[in-house]
């Protein structure tokens, strides 16, 4: 950061912190305690800070003849600094209360979050150990004003608060060149637990809070089965991973599920991450690359887990903790209690009741409101092709109203509307039945309408205990690929089987997990289910190598290392695997990513690495986005182009690499055209043009790249191809995509003017 952005830096949280804040909390400190105590206030003010006072007075009077603080003293309050705050909320929070002077019921956990957050501005923001002109970084910045405000609104000084939210965002902005890095993470496939997530605003912006509280280190969703609990820790933890909130530097998932929930059954999981203690301290050893020690004592594991989880802070999200037996609960008080006693990381339990000792810290899941519910019938109409206008406002209220809100049920039910052909009958037949008697009913009425190699494909993609690749559909089932093909086609019509998404470059199949759970339930005893199970045994019954496992591992460790800044161990890291696994493409790349992320980037050996990992076929399509991003950077946008097409060759139907190399050829395109080279700049851009076709016409389910993006690339391609018909229809995409974007809003400013172009809503003049 440059010498004026930290100037402007600590300028805003000076008057973030030392104008706004430590005023309004002076002032309501005097508010309060002249009415507790109005004859001996002034005595009272001293008390806790014993023989200090004297000091005190004379730090307040050589700040004021420095100018470091601004203060006039009018009584003993104007000489409180923002590092004193805390012992009088300590000493008198019967007075200083919120809602010490109404009728509203105290909450008793706010002292601990007021005392823990001013605790934490005196560490950061003493004006006394820390003079004005000391460096601050881009991170504790946030975090002294988040603290600030969270006590504002707490103490409900509610415009002070919005001035300190405003120097919040000065502060985001500050760094505009600091690109944020998604989190590492360990997260379920999105298929398996949520597609297309709808609503629930109200509780993710309450967990968001949660994730940015300093000082609160535990949270708990609780509800019955089939609420939805689990789409919201995943929804929610795909958020952290992309906004990266520090001091966060990953998330994982760990779930304790060993049965699925069906009302008044449960079904086993054929995959669980842990079952006790011991389990669960091995995944996280695993997804930290600490391998070595998963044969270690427990308590030896136990010990290495928290200092990891204290170097590298972490989200962790345990889904369904009750499923645990009884005789393993020191794993749930081992995420409870150490891990937020002892560790920055964060825990989020998911749970069908509410775990002991966190009445506080859960938030209730229930159904589907009624806004959220319509919201959600007519996302999955469109899923479905559904014919929407059959789920009017009173048809919806009937279908929120016998699924109990459930989006389980919910889905259940569309899906058997579709099959019987008839809402009215859909909801008749559920009402009848509930249930699993009900769901089991559906999936019966769906599979009847399939042939029965459809039927066969839908039972093999259950048998597996992860995402099924095509390949092994073709070996589990015996099934020609042309008859794979067309299975698959009829089970996506009924929303049975989702679009396939990549999954370590290769396509793969995520069947949710209550469908699998359901399909397992109803047909898990038929000979046909039997057979298939039998073959996947068979197929899948070579291990993986081990090398495998020790590769991926230590490039984990390597990515740890380099997000703490121990960027030399991190490499020695890598160069030792290399030499017990020469030539391996994983480590090869990510020593090309190591070198990129360098500081200051070493770019040839960044360059070579990323080169060699491709000739050994690497296929991991972040190794490529990393080498072009990096070429973008150094302005060497041939480069950039070359290397996501070296990815492409791979991996074809890559939707990151294909935008990268039609975005970097047209940023070619337009250096040629500045050189008065017009033909290979047109030549330049076609191609870029056409990549970014491809990239549009190409589904991203892990969504890292929104198809804006796209669009913008292709209009600037129109630009330099002068063709203003094409670039009226992507402008005319764009805005049906999304309307309130500012890249669109900017770009169709100046290229409307520039092109004359009709206006978006006029008829289009030629066909799209």
């Amino acid at each position: 950061m440059s010498n004026t952005a930290i100037g402007d830096l600590n300028s805003t949280v000076y008057r973030g912190v030392q104008r706004v804040f430590r005023n309004a909390v002076v002032g309501y400190l005097r508010q309060r305690l002249q009415i507790a105590f109005p004859t001996d206030y002034a005595e009272k003010i001293k008390k806790p800070f014993k023989h200090e006072w004297a000091e005190i007075e004379e730090a307040a009077r050589s700040s004021t003849e420095v100018g470091a603080l601004e203060i006039r003293r009018t009584d003993e309050f104007d000489l409180l600094g923002v590092n004193h705050f805390f012992n009088l909320f300590d000493a008198y929070w019967s007075a200083l209360e919120p809602t010490a002077d109404s009728a509203e019921k105290p909450n008793p956990k706010l002292r601990q979050s007021i005392v823990g957050w001013l605790r934490e501005i005196k560490n950061l923001r003493d004006p006394i150990s820390h003079p004005g002109d000391e460096d601050l970084s881009r991170e504790n910045a946030f975090h002294v004003l988040d603290c600030a405000r969270r006590v504002l609104v707490s103490l409900r000084l509610d415009a002070a608060a919005k001035e300190v939210h405003e120097a919040q965002q000065e502060v985001i902005g500050n760094d505009q060149s600091v690109e944020t890095e998604p989190l590492e993470a360990k997260l379920p496939s999105q298929e398996a637990i949520v597609t297309d997530f709808v609503g629930r605003d109200g509780e993710l912006a309450r967990l968001w809070d949660w994730v940015t509280d300093p000082i609160a280190q535990r949270w708990a969703l609780a509800g019955e089965g089939g609420k939805g609990k689990s789409a919201i820790a995943y929804t929610f933890a795909r958020r952290v991973v992309e906004s990266a909130p520090p001091p966060l530097t990953t998330v994982i998932w760990l779930t304790a599920k060993k049965q699925q929930f069906v009302e008044g059954k449960t079904v086993p999981l054929t995959q669980r991450d842990f079952e006790d203690l011991g389990t669960a301290l091995d995944c996280v050893l695993t997804h930290f690359g600490w391998t070595e020690e998963l044969n270690a004592p427990l308590e030896t594991r136990r010990n290495r887990v928290l200092d990891l989880l204290k170097a590298f802070p972490a989200l962790l999200i345990v889904d369904d903790v009750d499923s645990l037996e009884a005789e393993h609960e020191d794993a749930i008080e081992f995420f409870t209690l150490h891990v937020p006693a002892s560790t920055r990381s964060k825990v989020l339990l998911t749970s069908r009741r509410t775990v002991f000792g966190m009445g506080a810290s859960t938030t209730h899941i229930s159904g589907f409101n009624h806004h959220d519910g319509e919201a959600f019938i007519r996302s999955r109409c469109q899923l479905m092709e559904l014919d929407s206008k059959l789920f009017d406002k009173s048809t919806s209220k009937e279908l929120l109203k016998v699924s109990e809100g459930s989006p389980l049920y919910v889905e259940d039910i569309l899906r058997l509307s579709a099959a019987v052909k008839s809402v009215p009958e859909a909801l008749k037949a559920w009402s009848g039945r509930r249930g699993v008697e009900a769901r089991k009913y559906a999936l019966g009425r769906e599979c009847e309408l399939l042939e029965p190699s459809a039927r066969q494909v839908l039972f093999a993609a259950c048998v597996t205990t992860g995402p099924v690749s095509f390949i092994e559909l073709e070996a589990i089932t015996g099934l020609s690929s042309e008859m794979i093909t067309t299975a698959i086609q009829q089970l996506q019509r009924l929303f049975l089987v989702p679009k396939p998404t990549l999954v370590e470059g290769e396509q793969r199949f995520a069947i949710n997990v209550n469908t699998k759970a359901l399909v397992k339930e109803t047909y898990g005893d038929s000979t046909v289910f039997k057979e298939l199970e039998s073959a996947y045994r068979a197929v899948s019954g070579g291990a993986p190598l081990a090398s495998r496992a020790r590769v991926s591992a230590l490039v984990r460790q390597a990515s740890f290392l380099l997000r703490a800044k121990r960027s030399e161990e991190a490499e020695r890291l890598l160069k030792s695997g290399l030499d017990v696994y020469p030539n391996d493409p994983d480590l090869t790349g990510a020593l090309g990513w190591l070198y990129k992320a360098w500081e200051p980037v070493r770019l040839t050996d960044a360059r070579e690495r990323f080169r060699r990992a491709a000739q050994l076929k690497n296929t991991n399509e972040e190794t490529y986005e990393h080498w072009a991003k990096m070429e973008w950077r150094a302005s060497e946008w041939t480069r950039a182009a070359e290397a996501a097409e070296c990815g492409l060759k791979l991996l074809p139907s890559s939707k990151i690499l294909l935008y990268w190399a039609g975005r970097a050829r047209c940023r070619a395109a337009r250096d040629l055209a500045g050189g008065l080279h017009h033909e290979k700049s047109q030549a330049e851009a076609q191609v870029g043009r056409e990549l970014l076709e491809r990239a549009l016409a190409t589904s991203d389910s892990s969504a890292r790249l929104g198809d804006g993006h796209v669009y913008r690339s292709l209009v600037l391609a129109c630009e330099l191809l002068v063709d203003h018909v094409a670039m009226r229809k992507y402008f005319r995409r764009w805005h049906r995509l999304s309307p309130e974007d500012p890249d669109f809003v900017s770009e169709w400013d100046r290229l409307s003017k520039k092109f004359k172009l009709a206006n978006l809503h006029d008829p289009q003049p030629t066909p799209e």
